[in-house]
């Protein structure tokens, strides 16, 4: 039998712990909607990393995909050219509005 891990409370513990959290924001997508525009011309083209990346990601034509913390897009956009359907979410609404 598999494990069942809750994703989500095991972030939140670990990031709710984060010394680098007590000196920022307390919403995590404040600090990521300062940085969108930067990010964003950094990675908006399809960089080796970013090529790199998609080969580890084994999709086929018919897949749905959940790009959490998806930025502005730099493999959900990719990604949504090789299957059905992507669902990108983000706690920056910086990032969102790029995306």
């Amino acid at each position: 039998m598999h494990r069942i891990i809750d994703w989500n409370e095991l972030w939140k513990a670990i990031h709710a712990s984060s010394p680098e959290r007590t000196r920022k924001d307390r919403d995590p997508g404040t600090t990521w909607d300062k940085r969108a525009a930067s990010y964003h011309r950094i990675s908006s083209e399809e960089t080796p990393a970013t090529v790199r990346d998609l080969g580890f990601i084994d999709v086929r034509k018919a897949d749905t995909v959940l790009d959490m913390g998806a930025g502005t897009g730099r493999l959900a956009v990719p990604l949504a050219r090789r299957v059905a359907h992507v669902t990108a979410l983000d706690p920056s609404v910086g990032m969102l509005r790029i995306l």
